[in-house]
């Protein structure tokens, strides 16, 4: 589980993050909060890591608010994606 906030105790976060890689099973899948109505869940198999983040991102429907604009949590989706993935493969 990963997030973007201002602190990390608390608060509500701008875009959050939660990433299982089963190897296994040869599935990633990804559900992310703040960033589009209700909890979406993406799928796809291991070896679609490398555009994983980039289908994450298509998954959001984000807006701007008082917490960050909707370009900046689709960029931070990508990001955390991308950090996760590389903590979850190493």
């Amino acid at each position: 589980f990963m997030k973007v906030g201002p602190r990390n105790a608390m608060v509500i976060a701008v875009c959050s993050l939660a990433l299982v890689a089963d190897r296994e099973r040869d599935e990633i899948r990804a559900a992310f909060g703040s960033a589009a109505p209700g909890v979406p869940l993406v799928r796809a198999s291991l070896a679609e890591a490398d555009s994983f983040p980039e289908q994450v991102a298509a998954a959001a429907s984000p807006i701007d608010d008082v917490r960050g604009t909707a370009a900046y949590r689709r960029h931070a989706l990508r990001v955390l994606t991308q950090r996760a993935l590389e903590r979850c493969l190493a």
